[in-house]
């Protein structure tokens, strides 16, 4: 028997992950030769950067806690990535074409490695999972947008 387990996370207590696995626990006591797939959801409310972030290492073919190294990370996307020195407000920017084929990233080479990898997984937010082709530009005096705080939190999840 296949069975899919598509939860949202219950709010302050657990992640859409946690509490799918814990249902998946209990199918299996119940019934131990089940296959059993858990996939988090979200509203668009909390959880959603960390479902979204599941989603992309599960496509990738990557564990839901093992590090990813951010340049392995760019070539299995098939994105050029490029570092450049620029201004001390600019951290990086993406962008894709229209057709959604050739994706863009360049970041900021001044910056710390650190701050350059969130970078990155701040722009695979953009042209992953956002539809519009324009630039995307993080620069450190922007204006805190909802789409920018979910880009955040998916380069933290």
């Amino acid at each position: 028997m296949k069975v899919v387990v598509a939860m949202d996370s219950l709010k302050g207590s657990l992640s859409s992950l946690d509490a799918g696995e814990a249902i998946k626990n209990g199918i299996l006591q119940a019934i131990p030769d089940a296959d059993v797939c858990v996939r988090p959801v979200a509203d668009g409310g909390e959880g959603t950067a960390e479902a979204l972030a599941l989603q992309l290492r599960s496509k990738l073919g990557l564990g839901t806690h093992e590090p990813i190294n951010a340049k392995t990370l760019i070539r299995q996307l098939d994105y050029m990535l490029h570092y450049r020195p620029l201004s001390e407000s600019l951290l990086g920017m993406s962008l894709k074409s229209p057709d959604s084929l050739y994706k863009f990233i360049l970041i900021n080479s001044n910056t710390t490695r650190g701050r350059q990898h969130f970078t990155i997984a701040h722009e695979i937010y953009h042209l992953e999972f956002e539809e519009d082709i324009y630039p995307h530009y993080n620069r450190t005096d922007r204006e805190v947008n909802v789409s920018e705080r979910n880009a955040d939190m998916f380069a933290c999840a």
